[in-house]
Formats: C-alpha cells, sequence, structure tokens
C-alpha cells in the first residue's frame, strides 16, 4: 500500500506499507522440522522536493524470528538453520540527481 501527498506546491510526502505472507514450510522429508507461517512487514516514508528528497526506511520493522532456510542432515537427525534477516532501518537524503545506492 502506497500513499502520496502534497504538502505544498514543491514537496511530495509518500508513505509506504508491504507485508509478505509466507506460508508453512517442512525442511526434510520426514516433516520433523518445520517453519511455522508468518509475515513480514516493510514500512517506508519520504519526502520529496523538486531538488531535495529524504526518505527512512524499516525492513521486518516487528522484528519477527523466522528460518529462512534450512538443510537435513541424513544420518545427523540434525537441521543447519540460516539466520534470519533482522530489523533493518536506514536514512538517506540526496539532491536530485546524485547516484544513490539502496
Amino acid at each position: 500500500m502506497q500513499y502520496a501527498r502534497a504538502v505544498s506546491a514543491a514537496a511530495t510526502l509518500t508513505v509506504r506499507a508491504d507485508v509478505v505472507r509466507y506460508g508453512e514450510y517442512q525442511y526434510d522429508d520426514a516433516n520433523t522440522a518445520a517453519q511455522s507461517a508468518y509475515s513480514l512487514t516493510n514500512l517506508r516514508a519520504g519526502i520529496r522536493g523538486k531538488r531535495l528528497f529524504g526518505e527512512a526506511w524499516m525492513r521486518n520493522a516487528f522484528d519477527t524470528r523466522y528460518v529462512p532456510i534450512a538443510f537435513a542432515y541424513p544420518g545427523l537427525g540434525a537441521v543447519r538453520v540460516h539466520r534470519r534477516e533482522r530489523r533493518a532501518a536506514h536514512v538517506r537524503r540526496a539532491r536530485r540527481g546524485d547516484i544513490l545506492k539502496v
């Protein structure tokens, strides 16, 4: 969902929210190790003018705990779990025409 509104003749405020839902996932053939369903929420807000802009964003805004990937090791009875992406935030500002990395 995205919302944009002119706050003056020269500036626009933009607010955005993304929610992604992931279903339950089984990591092994025997269905003994699983990740239950979860949702991730990402937020972004910014103001943009004719020559300047600024924005802030937050990924995994509610710090949802999840296991994005895991591998079963047959015979060991263990599943190797890779760390999830933790909540992250960033603020940036720039002039129009600047090259930015997101």
